[in-house]
């Protein structure tokens, strides 16, 4: 018998309550327009757009949330392939306040053939607001290339003349920069393409792991592919009404390795708030580098919260961490790498302190990598309805009638 999911979209997605649109490349929200690409550019979203999918959760006819995904692996199995989508875990909640997954909630994942299909909830994590979709089709389906960044810089002056490589087949990471050329993808009604530079600066959200890139995507982008110059997911894209926060791929590959391996995963906690030295104003680096000479990289504590693995310690607000078990420190993102699986074991830092004297101090300092619990889990915004949007629901009305009639 014939899965009645797997069909194309005119016999099932088209009977939904929302109907999609013919088929067509779609650009929506704030960033470079796709027509204003690169020819290069274009190709490496087209290249990787195969493995972009659309993602549909509802309760029978209630609609719960419209997002993106991308394939990250693809098996054969009797005759079927099993792939395994990620996405953002806003998809299995009833509002982005509740952290738990809706009862009876049903997926449906469009493929980037138009293609429909039922999807099945594999893993999630509301702290990382990671959702994992597996779905069975009969046809193979592309995946996704993935890459870990490497987003350390180095502050010394003497580097100066030097250019850091951005690709290198060797190397494990992407080598990311402030302002790199990066992409966003999803899919509704077609391809969504955004297109912005990165940026060093804070999100400014809970979640200290993200990165940011500087334009919007729409709400149907959320949980889709951020990718570098070379087609490389290096992301997975969340919402912000000005800018585009994104989780590195390196966070989201160690936390489906564990949850594969383990069926849950212990997140760290350390209790500290940091920034990246370089991130620093240019005064403050100076103050450092005359009190330490070589020292060019390392983080830097902002706030030691209350009760915590790190409030137990002499850490102190303005401290730079430079070592974690005698490995050096490049970055907030390197120092997550380095503790991800040492959830209740010590974790040795070397930490220095400007602050102190004439020629600052340097401590070693033992601590304890704390794990996170559920009433510590990250807030993630979501975007709320345009007027637009409610003007539909409330009577069938076009995007240019409501702003023709805004004009009038």
């Amino acid at each position: 018998m014939d899965d009645p999911w797997l069909k194309p979209i005119a016999e099932s997605i088209l009977a939904s309550p929302w109907n999609l649109k013919p088929h067509r490349e779609c650009f929506i929200g704030i960033g470079r327009s796709s027509r204003n690409l690169s020819f290069d550019l274009k190709r490496v979203a087209l290249k990787a757009s195969a493995s972009v999918v659309g993602i549909l959760s509802h309760l029978g006819e209630k609609k719960i949330f419209r997002g993106s995904g991308f394939v990250i692996e693809s098996f054969a199995i009797d005759g079927k392939f099993v792939s395994t989508i990620l996405t953002s875990a806003s998809i299995l909640r009833s509002e982005s306040h509740i952290d738990v997954v809706v009862d009876g909630i049903k997926i449906t994942v469009i493929l980037s053939n138009e293609i429909s299909c039922k999807g099945d909830v594999l893993g999630y994590d509301f702290h990382y607001n990671i959702g994992v979709i597996k779905i069975e089709t009969d046809i193979p389906i592309a995946t996704a290339r993935l890459r870990h960044i490497d987003d350390s810089i180095s502050i010394d002056p003497n580097l100066l003349d030097e250019k850091p490589s951005k690709f290198n087949p060797i190397s494990e990471k992407f080598n990311l920069v402030s302002g790199d050329t990066l992409v966003a993808l999803g899919r509704f009604d077609g391809l969504i393409l955004v297109a912005g530079e990165f940026s060093v600066g804070q999100t400014g959200l809970d979640c200290q792991e993200l990165f940011r890139a500087e334009f919007a995507i729409p709400r149907h982008a959320i949980g889709g592919p951020l990718i570098n110059c070379y087609g490389e997911v290096i992301g997975i894209n969340f919402y912000c009404a000005s800018f585009t926060p994104f989780l590195p791929i390196n966070i989201v590959s160690m936390w489906w390795q564990q949850y594969k391996k383990n069926g849950h995963c212990l997140l760290p906690r350390l209790g500290m708030k940091m920034r990246n030295l370089y991130m620093e104003k240019v005064a403050y680096l100076e103050f450092v580098v005359q009190r330490f000479p070589n020292i060019f990289k390392g983080v830097v504590v902002d706030e030691v919260e209350f009760e915590t693995p790190a409030y137990s310690t002499p850490i102190l607000p303005l401290d730079v961490i430079v070592e974690s078990d005698g490995k050096s420190l490049g970055s907030i993102l390197e120092f997550f790498e380095l503790i991800w699986d040492k959830c209740g074991r010590h974790v040795h830092l070397t930490v220095l302190r400007p602050s102190d004297g004439e020629h600052g101090s340097r401590l070693n300092v033992t601590m304890i990598v704390g794990d996170v619990g559920p009433n510590q889990f990250n807030r993630w915004p979501l975007p709320w309805p345009s007027e637009w949007q409610l003007a539909r629901k409330r009577k069938a009305v076009s995007l240019r009638d409501y702003l023709t009639n805004l004009m009038k």
